[in-house]
């Protein structure tokens, strides 16, 4: 078995029906990755003491499950660390869809040195008030910095910087 280029942690509670819905996208991306750069990739469940189908839901496509009981984010997200066989972690949630784009971009992020980020949310409410909410913050993120992860000791640059899909497979 290879080790893979890229390991997708999703720290799990009670997310069974998160993880229908959502898991298909973070799978297809991380196929459709693959297939473009000849990598390959492993997604991680850490199921965090659920108390519904959620590691069921999690093996059904057939995703490597593991458990962390303690109920401490921390503690779920290095449980899943732990488990990675790559070197490259990609943090995200049971409750969000994950575009091709999100995993090109943290690659290609990660070649180039970075060693933590964040990649904006794409979200869109159906409520109004929810929505201008989104926007208002989008907007003062865009214009004021909003909050930022830690990156290498590089000087931060321009999230317009265009991504290329290339990436260092070893």
């Amino acid at each position: 078995m290879s080790i893979p280029a890229l390991s997708v942690v999703i720290p799990a509670f009670n997310e069974a029906a998160y993880l229908l819905r959502y898991l298909p996208s973070v799978l297809a991306s991380l196929t459709r990755w693959e297939e473009i750069t000849g990598c390959t990739g492993e997604v991680i469940v850490v199921d965090n003491a659920s108390t519904d189908a959620t590691a069921d839901m999690a093996s059904s496509f057939g995703v490597r499950v593991v458990t962390e009981s303690v109920r401490n984010i921390g503690r779920v997200r290095n449980a899943g660390a732990a488990a990675a066989r790559s070197g490259r972690l990609f943090f995200t949630d049971a409750d969000v869809a994950l575009p091709l784009e999100a995993v090109t971009a943290a690659a290609a992020a990660m070649d180039a040195g970075a060693v933590g980020g964040a990649i904006p949310p794409l979200y869109t409410p159906e409520r109004l008030c929810a929505r201008l909410l989104c926007a208002y913050w989008d907007h003062y993120r865009t214009r004021r910095g909003g909050p930022r992860a830690s990156t290498s000791s590089a000087p931060p640059t321009p999230s317009t910087t265009s991504v290329g899909i290339g990436t260092t497979c070893s």
